[in-house]
């Protein structure tokens, strides 16, 4: 059994693996985690059939997908220091990122 993890707010080439962080290495960890084979997709119209939401700051072509469904897990992952969370990161399960006052907050 897979699970679809669905990518929003990426950089070109995070998604079809062509730039130096991509989403292998998030297919990688949750796989690790699972036990179970993880497939990705930035398609909007693959939603209904994703497990998992990862989001970071560039969503400017596209909104937040948060409350599009209820999500296995969702995450946000930022690498930015100068660039602040969305207002409602709270609501992820996981933020993956650099202000230390959070409480779902890793890294």
């Amino acid at each position: 059994m897979s699970l679809i993890l669905f990518t929003n707010g990426f950089w070109p080439g995070f998604a079809t693996k062509k730039d130096g962080t991509h989403v292998g290495f998030f297919e990688y960890i949750l796989g690790a985690v699972s036990g179970k084979q993880i497939m990705s997709t930035d398609n909007p119209n693959d939603i209904e059939h994703a497990d998992i939401l990862l989001e970071s700051h560039f969503m400017n072509k596209s909104p937040s997908y948060i409350h599009a469904k209820k999500w296995k897990l969702t995450l946000f992952f930022s690498g930015e220091v100068i660039h602040p969370y969305p207002a409602h990161h709270l609501e992820y399960d996981i933020v993956l990122g650099t202000n230390e006052s959070e409480i779902n907050r890793i890294g």
